[in-house]
């Protein structure tokens, strides 16, 4: 998928930061980069408001650790057909266990399906793409350390969100 660079459309379609992706390269020699982070392995669940926790399905991701991102889908796109995806949280840990915990111990009944993405990845990988990640954008849920202003937005496609 080609990602517009400009703001093509009304809907709010955005390009993904090559800020990110820069500092990322000149600090590291990780091969991950943003676009990854923000769409493998895309899934969802209902908040506990909407859903008991025999709904929460298992995934199939078990033994899966790396960094994750929980987002909301903000609105459509009818120009491009992608749904725009703002993040609303961001950690790292064991997946399974984090995004059940997220659903036990957090709210998230004002976006009712909260959706997520994770890349697997070494635990010092997955601390640095985390706070870098903090550092350059704003999550709403995240309170410690995140110094960023603007939010991370992301265009998804109808197959990531179903």
């Amino acid at each position: 998928m080609t990602l517009p660079t400009t703001r093509p459309c009304e809907s709010g379609c955005t390009s993904f930061s090559s800020e990110f992706d820069a500092e990322l390269t000149a600090e590291t020699t990780f091969s991950e980069r943003l676009h990854a982070v923000c769409h493998s392995n895309v899934g969802w669940y209902g908040d506990k408001s909407i859903s008991s926790q025999a709904e929460v399905p298992d995934w199939g991701i078990d033994e899966r650790f790396g960094v994750y991102i929980l987002w909301h889908k903000e609105s459509f796109c009818d120009v491009h057909e992608t749904f725009l995806m703002r993040a609303l949280y961001v950690s790292r840990g064991h997946v399974k266990y984090r995004l059940r915990q997220h659903w036990k111990n957090k709210s998230f009944a004002d976006q009712m399906l909260v959706y997520w993405s994770y890349l697997e990845m070494s635990n010092r990988k997955s601390k640095y793409i985390e706070q870098l990640l903090l550092d350059s954008f704003k999550f709403g849920y995240n309170a410690n350390e995140n110094r960023g202003q603007q939010p991370l937005l992301a265009c998804f496609s109808q197959n990531e969100v179903d």
